[in-house]
């Protein structure tokens, strides 16, 4: 099956990523020019994965997040880093949503 047999918007998640899981974080205080790492134990991960987080709808102005290559088997990754010219506390307990991609 080649691209011009699969319809616009019939694919869903589940069709492309290994596995998905959606855990929650209390990041704190993030200085301007500075990133976090965000990791999530998804047993399906292998070294070498790519593995993209979802922010929530609500991330706040000036947060982005980057996917990162999996370099150990079971821990999905991305990095949340600041991008604005002051700090920023993101609210408690936001949930990503980490896509894995081999």
């Amino acid at each position: 099956m080649g691209s011009a047999e699969i319809q616009d918007r019939s694919l869903r998640t589940a069709d492309y990523t290994v596995h998905s899981s959606s855990p929650s974080y209390n990041i704190g205080n993030l200085v301007a020019g500075a990133c976090t790492t965000l990791q999530a134990g998804i047993p399906e991960v292998q070294v070498g994965d790519v593995t993209f987080a979802v922010p929530p709808p609500a991330l706040e102005l000036g947060l982005v997040v980057f996917p990162l290559r999996t370099d150990a088997a079971g821990q999905a990754k991305a990095r949340l880093c600041n991008a604005s010219e002051a700090a920023i506390d993101p609210a408690n307990m936001q949930t990503y949503t980490f896509l894995v991609l081999r």
